[in-house]
């Protein structure tokens, strides 16, 4: 009678056989660098705010995009990868082992950490300037603060809506990977998305305010390695390393305008440098 009934996972679902992999030396060398070169990537950026003590020319949309989409491919990986992480819980191994498991999903964890860092250095020096009014300040920082609970609460809740898929009762695989690839999707919707408002407030200012060049620069070439890392080594979902093409793209766009507009500036400079100087003759 009890081979007749339906088997009902549990938290045992979470421990299978197969969690455990050899360590891959290359694959965790290269995860732990792109943790740290994450974070010290965005260094520049938190500098660049801090120093001009204004975020002016950052996009509130562009960060809140970043937030939410990192904070949604952080649940996706992670429940599709729940059984490889609660390895470590479970069924403690050597260390090397739990870093292996983790590798993935702590990649996109700091990844959405950083990006939550940089929109709170946003609103917190959201100050008006010259060029900057105080009324646009003010609706600027109250949507800003918006998205970014709105993103939080959502972030909070879909992570409990998946827990609640995957330990429920009667769960069946198929269902945990619609949901996780769902949010990956809408993810990846997200990233494509993400920095066409930086684009245009770069364009709009015709430079890059208080966007850092370097962090920009070093984030760009670190999308390919995430994809790699994601898509390559981790054999990851399409809807896990998809955002880090559009990412790539929109970066470079982003990079190659800056460095456009800068050019222009200084030839601007030049010519009225050239016009300036018979008249400060001819007045000797």
């Amino acid at each position: 009678a009890n081979l007749a009934e339906p088997t009902k996972p549990s938290s045992e679902f979470a421990v299978m056989a197969s969690c455990w992999q050899e360590p891959n030396l290359f694959t965790e060398i290269l995860g732990i660098f792109l943790i740290v070169a994450g974070i010290l990537s965005f260094l520049p950026q938190y500098y660049a705010i801090w120093k001009a003590k204004s975020s002016h020319g950052l996009s509130y949309l562009m960060l809140g995009a970043g937030c939410a989409s990192g904070a949604f491919t952080a649940v996706n990986v992670g429940m599709l990868n729940w059984e490889r992480v609660t390895c470590c819980w479970e069924e403690p191994k050597i260390f090397w082992h739990c870093i292996d498991n983790n590798l993935q999903f702590s990649q996109l964890f700091f990844a959405f950490l950083t990006n939550l860092i940089l929109y709170s250095m946003f609103i917190h020096f959201n100050r008006p300037n010259a060029v900057y009014s105080a009324k646009e300040c003010y609706r600027v920082g109250r949507w800003a603060r918006l998205i970014l609970g709105v993103t939080l609460f959502l972030s909070g809740s879909l992570a409990i809506i998946g827990a609640g898929i995957y330990y429920g009762a009667n769960v069946n695989g198929w269902r945990i990977t619609l949901y996780a690839n769902v949010l990956g999707y809408f993810a990846a919707i997200l990233n494509a998305l993400q920095y066409i408002p930086q684009i245009v407030t770069t364009v709009k200012l015709r430079g890059p305010g208080s966007l850092s060049l370097v962090s920009l620069f070093i984030q760009g070439g670190g999308q390919l390695l995430i994809l790699f890392f994601q898509g390559v080594l981790n054999h990851g979902a399409v809807s896990t390393w998809l955002p880090q093409v559009f990412a790539f793209i929109e970066m470079t766009t982003l990079f190659v305008l800056i460095v456009i507009f800068h050019f222009q500036k200084k030839k601007h400079a030049e010519a009225a440098a050239m016009m300036n100087q018979p008249l400060l003759e001819v007045s000797m």
